[in-house]
């Protein structure tokens, strides 16, 4: 796991700990090629390489170059999760050329309200739009790109979670090893309660 972008986020998530984060700012392309290949000796042991930390993805200027950069290095699957705030149609379109193996779409509700008293400051109604128009253009170029849709489950979406799994199966394909998953957020010394 390679943090690109440190405390820098166009949301602010509930379970979130980006308010308390003192480092900010992006990896720059000379340390990461640096960090990468200080690990092309043992790339038959790594199965995954997470561009993600504590921090939005997709705001780095130069992650698509960083994707692209890993791939000519030999990294076999590369990924990372976003918000989707800023996945748009020519993001999309270049990541998916750059050849990234594994997208994580963090999405936290079934409905609307839900989404966003979690993942405050984003507009789900974009989440959405976004997210198909990345399934509808991976399908269409038949990319290998593999699509995980994921809720971290905690009180305010917790019945939400059969809805929520059966919407995003019919919308995904077991053909590019597409899945819809789950985990219980951290309960931070108690904060959260998310058993059934």
């Amino acid at each position: 796991q390679i943090e690109i972008v440190a405390g820098i986020c166009s949301a602010d998530c509930a379970m979130c700990t980006l308010n308390s984060v003192t480092r900010k700012g992006f990896l720059s392309i000379a340390n990461y090629s640096t960090i990468l290949d200080k690990f092309i000796d043992h790339l038959d042991k790594i199965e995954y390489l997470s561009l993600f930390g504590v921090g939005e993805p997709l705001l780095d200027p130069t992650l698509v170059e960083k994707i692209t950069i890993a791939k000519q290095k030999g990294f076999s699957n590369v990924g990372f999760a976003t918000n989707l705030t800023h996945l748009t149609a020519e993001m999309t379109e270049s990541i998916l050329d750059a050849g990234l193996d594994t997208i994580i779409f963090s999405i936290d509700g079934i409905k609307k309200a839900t989404h966003e008293k979690i993942r405050r400051g984003v507009n789900y109604d974009e989440i959405i739009k976004n997210a198909m128009s990345f399934i509808g253009k991976r399908n269409t170029k038949q990319n290998k790109t593999k699509i995980i849709v994921r809720m971290i489950r905690q009180n305010a979406n917790r019945l939400e979670w059969e809805d929520y799994k059966s919407f995003w199966e019919n919308r995904l394909s077991t053909c590019f090893g597409d899945q819809v998953s789950v985990f219980d957020v951290h309960n931070w010394g108690g904060d959260y309660d998310c058993k059934d």
